[in-house]
């Protein structure tokens, strides 16, 4: 199990569904093998859960502004688990308990971009603007085709999506929700897209606001001719 955890969840807290849905997911499976382990008197190692504090670190910066986790990849709309102890228990109670997070903005080597104004610190949590920007290996598992996608909230609302999960039946309903067409991303309606690896090719970071002749947001900056 401490080896197949290290598959399901890297380092950072991704895990290899390609979705937020089953992030949510894993962690609670993980959750339980955990607890099944110890109530058999065995001792289920350290690894498990430094990787399932990663995956909810993760989840927290993934949470919008709504407090739901977002439909990237094969997700319903959903709240996540108030995990008590975590940064995940902050986002999911809307900063009435938990750690904040340290951050805002996090770039997720398997091909996820998280960013928000804030943590409700200056204003309620619900009032902050959220993203997600998607990158890197092509659709697997629960993935979509979304590469280069973004979704955003803002004051509690959704205004740019992933259209989520339909079920598991094979249908054409399914093969859109999967499809680059559904997803914010250009495509040629005479063309048929294809599952492709994109590559995030520059980021940066900086607290700072905007300085004179650049515009600044989060994890890109643009100069402004």
């Amino acid at each position: 199990m401490t080896q197949a955890i290290t598959t399901a969840i890297d380092p950072q807290g991704s895990t290899n569904e390609q979705s937020v849905g089953y992030a949510m997911f894993n962690y609670q499976l993980w959750g339980r093998a955990t607890t099944a382990l110890q109530r058999c008197g065995a001792d289920p190692g350290p690894v498990i859960e430094e990787r399932r504090r990663a995956l909810a670190e993760f989840l927290a910066l993934a949470t919008t502004s709504a407090g739901e986790i977002p439909q990237v990849g094969d997700a319903e709309r959903q709240k996540p688990q108030a995990a008590a102890g975590t940064s995940l228990e902050y986002a999911a109670t809307l900063g009435l308990r938990g750690t904040k997070p340290s951050k805002r903005t996090a770039v997720f080597d398997a091909g996820y971009v998280f960013g928000r104004t804030g943590w409700g610190e200056t204003r309620p949590f619900t009032q902050e603007s959220t993203y997600s920007i998607r990158f890197r290996p092509a659709r697997r598992y629960h993935g979509h085709d979304d590469h280069m996608s973004i979704t955003y909230n803002s004051h509690g609302r959704d205004f740019l999506i992933d259209p989520g999960h339909p079920g598991y039946q094979l249908d054409k309903w399914q093969e859109w929700t999967r499809s680059q067409a559904s997803h914010t991303v250009m495509t040629i309606p005479s063309a048929k897209g294809a599952p492709v690896e994109t590559k995030l090719v520059s980021a940066a970071m900086t607290p700072r606001p905007a300085v004179s002749g650049t515009r600044r947001c989060g994890t890109c900056r643009r100069a402004r001719r």
